[in-house]
């Protein structure tokens, strides 16, 4: 199964670690160009706690 995520679910498992948690109970996390805007955003200003998060999110990632 995948899911849509917004902004706050994705920064609320990003922040404690957890991406992977979504990951592996959903498969692939979409995410509405707004949202990404908004993690795009947050990286910019140093919220360190997305680093990596491409991995687990379309359309960064190629694959779920």
């Amino acid at each position: 199964m995948s899911i849509i995520a917004d902004t706050t679910v994705i920064s609320n498992f990003a922040a404690i670690g957890q991406l992977n948690t979504l990951h592996q109970l959903f498969g692939t996390l979409y995410i509405p160009t707004e949202v990404y805007k908004e993690i795009q955003t947050g990286l910019q200003e140093g919220y360190l706690f997305y680093t990596g998060i491409e991995q687990y999110i379309y359309p960064f990632a190629t694959e779920g």
